[in-house]
């Protein structure tokens, strides 16, 4: 390849692409006149061989398909009985866990409530002497009782005052304060 001095460097390039292009074309063809008959050889062959074993295969399958003795009445009666035995199983505990299921409650008997006898009222004696008196007066803590509620013992104290008290709630207490009379400091 012969350079001229006053070409380009772009024309230069194309020459050489295309002379590339010429030879790879020429390349090709012969590649395709040489490689071509041998791949039909081959792809020939393989079908063939492929055929071949094909028909093998299929008298191979064939031959297996030689009458063969079916199972016998025993085999058929044993295996019917083993999946009804096993069915049956299946019914009678389903049928006992409904049946457990429906009477889950037949079992309870709760037991009776505790009998408890009531308990004589105490007696109160009387203050044999002046000097008791004026220390009745005085308010003196009563005796303990035992209280059958549970009560803490400042509530079975509160119970035990001779007369009854009225009962309070939010919307009607025992004593009203007034908040707004409170002195100022």
């Amino acid at each position: 390849m012969a350079r001229r001095s006053k070409k380009s460097l772009l024309e230069t390039a194309q020459d050489v692409v295309d002379q590339a292009s010429e030879s790879a074309q020429g390349l090709a063809g012969h590649l395709a006149e040489s490689v071509g008959p041998t791949i039909e050889t081959i792809v020939e062959t393989a079908k063939e061989k492929a055929d071949e074993a094909l028909t093998k295969a299929d008298e191979v399958l064939h031959a297996d398909e030689a009458p063969k003795k079916k199972g016998g009445k025993l085999k058929k009666f044993l295996l019917v009985s083993i999946l009804a035995a096993v069915g049956g199983v299946i019914f009678s505990k389903a049928r006992a866990k409904k049946a457990q299921d429906a009477n889950w409650q037949a079992s309870y008997t709760p037991t009776p409530a505790p009998t408890t006898t009531p308990k004589p009222a105490p007696v109160a004696a009387e203050p044999a002497a002046p000097a008791a008196a004026a220390a009745s007066d005085a308010p003196a803590e009563p005796e303990a009782s035992d209280d059958e509620g549970g009560a803490g013992p400042a509530e079975s104290i509160s119970d035990a005052v001779e007369e009854p008290h009225e009962a309070t709630d939010p919307d009607a207490p025992a004593e009203v304060i007034d908040v707004d009379d409170v002195p100022k400091s």
